[in-house]
């Protein structure tokens, strides 16, 4: 019996016609983009022609009137100066600084710079005033609130003494060896401890650095001074010794601090091994 033949499976890729590619949505077909292009370029070349032939005519002008040129450039770098010294007054100086905050000045201080500080140039206005008020923030950052109110105190004693000692049109700043002097001086008869008085000095150098005064407490007046000051007061220590009749009031005391028995007995164990150690 004869075998009927195998049909032939037909690829259906093959059967139907090749259809051009349709665009995806949301991307420009060829034609557009060349449309686009195209209007592109037709709207640039006038303005480079219109651009390049003004050039030209500026060049030949000059060129031909070799004088006319320098007003406008003696103008034209008068300007610039005057914007890179306004830039550079901006960005050098902060609106409101670490140093206007401790002394509480709110117009700008003017500080000289000393031997070690940097000078001063047009490229100083390259600084951003983001770049300043980060620098701000860092130094403000590395003092902590109590620092920060410990040597707000102490120059507003400074201040009021300078006031009251001096004429009315003395300040603190720009620093005077005199008027540290006697302030060091006036602490003496006060009856203040030398290290208080050292305390005031250090807060006091603290801002003198910071604002780049010449630090005068490392004068050296003012360190012989505040050295035969801790020699004349030396401190004291007012604490008193652990006796027993104070440990006992201390085991005492312990039924009222804590209702924990393991805890009333460590601080007894404690207590009682640094009486007897120390």
């Amino acid at each position: 019996m004869a075998s009927t033949p195998k049909r032939k499976r037909r690829n259906k890729a093959a059967s139907n016609p090749p259809t051009e590619t349709q665009p995806q949505s949301g991307l420009m077909s060829h034609e557009d983009r060349e449309t686009m292009i195209r209007t592109c370029m037709a709207s640039i070349i006038p303005t480079n022609e219109d651009t390049f032939r003004r050039y030209m005519d500026e060049y030949h002008h000059v060129e031909n009137n070799p004088s006319s040129s320098i007003p406008m450039q003696t103008a034209t770098s008068q300007q610039q100066s005057a914007d890179t010294q306004q830039a550079s007054s901006q960005a050098v100086t902060p609106d409101h600084s670490l140093l206007q905050e401790i002394t509480s000045q709110g117009e700008r201080i003017q500080s000289p710079l000393s031997t070690y500080g940097h000078r001063a140039n047009s490229s100083s206005s390259s600084i951003s005033a983001d770049l300043t008020e980060t620098a701000n923030f860092l130094v403000r950052n590395s003092l902590s609130e109590s620092i920060l109110s410990a040597y707000k105190s102490a120059y507003l004693t400074y201040n009021f003494f300078i006031e009251q000692s001096f004429q009315y049109n003395a300040s603190p700043l720009p620093p005077c060896v005199h008027h540290l002097s006697t302030f060091i001086a006036h602490c003496y008869l006060k009856g203040f401890a030398a290290s208080t008085t050292s305390t005031l000095v250090s807060s006091l150098s603290f801002i003198l650095q910071l604002g780049n005064y010449t630090d005068i407490t490392q004068h050296f007046s003012i360190r012989k001074m505040l050295q035969g000051f801790r020699k004349s007061k030396p401190s004291s220590d007012s604490r008193l010794p652990i006796t027993p009749t104070i440990l006992k009031k201390i085991i005492h005391a312990l039924e009222f601090s804590t209702t924990s028995a393991f805890t009333k007995s460590l601080f007894r164990a404690m207590f009682t091994l640094a009486l007897s150690t120390f």
